[in-house]
């Protein structure tokens, strides 16, 4: 399932966009795991995590673990740098 800025849950193929949510159901409780692109410090991570937070209590799972990918190498400094 992907959670996203904008809507509750979209399909948006920009990664700055949406976080993935794999949900789990044991038979003790019902948890997700998040799985973003970045660092947890981006804002737009920190934004994501509190929207997916909100939307996964609604439907009744809790957060247990979250794993961020990078999605390049250089850091953003540099890139910035040698794009312009």
């Amino acid at each position: 399932m992907r959670v996203g800025i904008g809507d509750e849950i979209t399909n948006s193929h920009n990664p700055e966009k949406y976080v993935d949510c794999m949900l789990i159901e044991d038979n003790k409780s019902k948890y997700a795991k998040l799985y973003m692109v970045g660092d947890k410090n981006e804002r737009y991570n920190k934004m994501l995590k509190l929207i997916a937070r909100e939307y996964l209590q609604e439907i009744g799972y809790k957060i247990k673990a979250t794993y961020y990918r990078t999605t390049s190498r250089k850091s953003p400094k540099k890139a910035r740098k040698k794009a312009s």
